[in-house]
């Protein structure tokens, strides 16, 4: 079958499917080196203060906040010949991924406000790299197929290829640091060698998507803020997922932000062993995401997606009943984590483009863009709270550094803080999404008339 068959009957080559999730291994793998060894290189690599860090990792994140959903709107609104969305794959890839590799090669200078004015600098234009490049590319899922089905196995395609890059991520990068002499050196080279990677990423997807198809824009008038949150208060399983998968993450943050002190506090350990837990993680939870595709298929997204949310707010609880001196329990520990985190970030994500779909109807506006800006939106509100949390909770615990003989109040309170919140919040993000309905019947027959009107709608970029 050729490619326009394939469109006709819509389907994606796989070659489509393939390139476009490649384009997620930049963005995966840049949020396991930034969520779990930016605070760590900063605060006993660099011996910047905990707070003061926890501080300049957020400042950048606001202004993330602030740019996702006018990216979002940027990308609906543009016209060009290949497409609204690919301009700003290329362009973003290019400046994420150079001032990413800037971000591991700054001079320390004196350690203040010299070194923190640079580094909000260089830090501010990675997440406006990223925003440019994320939310074209996450509306993407939406505009390049209506189907139920394939828009599940996109998401799924995208979720296999974000666990192997976390792997290769949180794997990865220690045993790069490993190759220097000296520390410092060795997160230079990591931040080289990731920093790449996220523009061969970008590149992929920008290439591979060529050929999928690209829809006009269908809009009435420019879209401000005023609009954008009538949209979300008017589009109620918009509202429901994003509050409730922001909590979801939020719980997340602190188990995945504090497991490298478990490990070097708690433990005793290297921190290269959390280049062991996290890949474990990350392996598991590829091989079993195409398995959670298939039930969702049948049993429906929101009842697998708490089913996942319940379990993994569970699973993160496991040091508070791991022995300190039963070390082996911990990797079955992982897997049982990377089962339920599988489901819990594939479904949610399968769920994005029915609420796009949502708002086309109560719209009459083609908003994907809009939709995405507002879903990575709330993903970097809640990114940069939580690397504030966890950087003030290090404080609050007393934490100075890494120490052969840690206070037992700071071993304590590390396990305490990275069990707890995270399950009470998994747990009422569960809650919150009871509430979840979509209007399925309204919703069909806006896609059988998208289907009708495809044929003069969807156009192959060239």
């Amino acid at each position: 079958m050729g490619l326009n068959a394939h469109m006709k009957a819509g389907r994606l080559p796989w070659t489509v499917k393939a390139g476009w999730a490649f384009g997620e291994v930049g963005l995966a793998s840049y949020v396991a080196i930034v969520a779990i060894y930016l605070l760590y290189f900063m605060t006993d690599v660099l011996h910047i203060a905990a707070g003061f860090a926890a501080v300049l990792l957020i400042i950048p994140r606001i202004w993330n906040i602030v740019i996702d959903p006018l990216v979002g709107q940027l990308s609906d609104y543009t016209k060009t010949r290949i497409g609204r969305r690919r301009p700003y794959l290329l362009g973003g890839a290019l400046l994420w991924g150079c001032s990413f590799a800037a971000l591991f090669n700054l001079p320390r200078l004196d350690g203040g406000w010299g070194f923190a004015t640079l580094f909000l600098v260089v830090f501010g234009l990675t997440t406006t790299g990223l925003s440019l490049y994320q939310v074209p590319y996450s509306a993407l899922a939406t505009e390049m197929s209506d189907d139920y089905s394939e828009r599940i196995q996109l998401v799924s395609w995208k979720n296999v290829a974000a666990r192997i890059a976390a792997l290769l991520g949180i794997a990865g990068a220690p045993r790069i640091v490993q190759l220097a002499s000296v520390e410092s050196t060795g997160y230079r080279l990591m931040g080289i060698t990731f920093g790449a990677l996220i523009i061969i990423s970008g590149l992929v997807a920008f290439f591979s998507t060529a050929p999928a198809p690209s829809i006009p824009a269908i809009r009435k008038k420019t879209a401000n803020w005023r609009a954008q949150v009538a949209m979300m208060r008017a589009n109620r399983p918009l509202l429901i997922l994003i509050s409730s998968y922001a909590i979801y993450c939020l719980g997340q943050l602190p188990f995945v932000g504090l497991l490298v002190y478990y490990v070097t506090d708690v433990l005793h350990k290297s921190p290269g062993l959390v280049g062991i837990l996290y890949p474990i993680t990350s392996l598991t939870s590829a091989i079993v995401t195409p398995a959670w595709a298939h039930v969702a298929e049948r049993l429906g997204k929101r009842r697998l997606c708490l089913i996942s949310w319940v379990g993994a707010g569970l699973s993160w609880t496991w040091p508070l009943f791991v022995p300190i001196n039963a070390e082996w329990m911990i990797y079955p520990a992982m897997v049982v984590v990377g089962l339920f985190q599988a489901g819990g970030d594939l479904l949610p994500n399968t769920m994005v483009p029915d609420v796009a779909d949502v708002a086309e109807m109560v719209s009459g506006e083609r908003r994907e863009g809009a939709v995405y800006g507002l879903w990575i939106f709330q993903q970097q509100t809640v990114l940069a709270c939580g690397g504030l949390i966890v950087g003030l909770a290090l404080q609050v615990i007393g934490y100075h550094g890494h120490e052969a003989h840690p206070a037992p109040a700071v071993v304590h309170g590390i396990i305490v803080a990275m069990t707890i919140p995270s399950c009470a919040l998994a747990l009422i993000a569960s809650a919150l999404l009871l509430l979840y309905k979509l209007p399925e019947m309204q919703l069909q027959q806006l896609r059988e008339q998208r289907t009708k009107l495809s044929s003069g709608v969807v156009t192959p970029s060239p």
